[in-house]
């Protein structure tokens, strides 16, 4: 991908709030795109500053994408995020009440996505540390 043709190409800002009005969440989804066809979406807490999902198609990339567990590696790494493993390219997020990101490359699309999949006690049938803390 070549970054320098990246360029800025819409986005929107959501609020969700919770229905009885406790929790919000603001995010902002931005769209990107380059010179070679590469797209770009990613979603963006805006309280924090932090990337919740990405999902890319990279055409310029070719066979050069590496595996799903490299992808999922560098995005938790990037961010600082400590995390456990919890399945082939799924990763628990230590500290963030059992949430659970997955990744996956489509290598013949250049297709790349990093996004939260559930939380632990869904996926998994059991309470992650952090639920069981934040249940007492």
């Amino acid at each position: 991908m070549d970054r320098t043709t990246l360029e800025f190409q819409g986005g929107s800002r959501v609020v969700y709030v919770q229905a009885d009005g406790s929790l919000a969440a603001s995010m902002l989804y931005l769209q990107g795109g380059t010179d070679h066809r590469d797209d770009l979406w990613m979603v963006v807490d805006e309280d924090v500053g932090l990337p919740v999902w990405i999902d890319c198609t990279l055409r310029s990339a070719g066979d050069s994408l590496g595996t799903a567990e490299e992808l999922g590696q560098a995005f938790c790494g990037g961010l600082g995020l400590e995390t456990r493993q919890r399945g082939p390219a799924v990763w628990e997020v230590e500290g963030a009440g059992g949430l659970v990101y997955s990744a996956s490359v489509e290598g013949r699309s250049g297709r790349i996505s990093v996004e939260p999949l559930g939380f632990a006690w869904d996926l998994f049938g059991e309470d992650s540390a952090s639920h069981a803390a934040e249940a007492k």
